[in-house]
């Protein structure tokens, strides 16, 4: 009976050895559909919202999770800023950025391969937008960053900036 947590905790276990996991780390694969498979669909609607995060969080609370890091994000932990923050600063630790200047090198593939494609959809792709909301005290330069939207030069006022600030480095 799924009314007994025991029980939860024996599915896990088992579904751990059936799916052939030998870490939390492999956790972040799961999906609803694979547990749907094992014969998990009732316990994970009935008692985890359909979340496999969720029903993997509670099974294994000692670990440090980061909901980011699997493979089904559920909808709306994007759009809570404090999920976006603790996603960039784990990046900067990840990438290694030990100060803001870094953040000008971060590329779209880099925010990708560490798990932030739907982080994406809030920034219409762009790393520039993502840094600049996530870190709004500071002046960024956008001419500085990696990639440069092209439409950034179209402005007079940026082509400007530039000028002048290449006029002071220059001396």
């Amino acid at each position: 009976s799924w009314k007994k947590v025991e029980n939860h905790k024996i599915y896990a276990k088992w579904l751990k050895e059936k799916l052939r996991y030998e870490n939390e780390e492999d956790w972040y694969k799961i999906t609803a559909k694979e547990i749907i498979d094992y014969h998990g669909g009732g316990l994970l609607r009935a008692y985890y919202n359909n979340s496999p995060q969720q029903f993997v969080k509670e099974m294994f609370p000692h670990y440090e999770w980061k909901v980011y890091k699997f493979i089904q994000v559920h909808n709306g932990h994007w759009d809570e800023i404090k999920n976006r923050k603790e996603y960039a600063n784990d990046l900067g630790k990840h990438l290694g950025y030990t100060n803001m200047e870094h953040w000008y090198k971060i590329t779209l593939q880099q925010i990708k391969d560490y798990h932030g494609r739907g982080l994406l959809n809030h920034y219409n792709d762009s790393p520039q937008q993502f840094v600049k909301e996530i870190f709004p005290h500071y002046e960024w330069k956008v001419y500085k960053f990696s990639q440069v939207p092209k439409e950034h030069w179209y402005e007079i006022k940026n082509r400007k900036e530039y000028a002048n600030d290449l006029g002071k480095h220059l001396g």
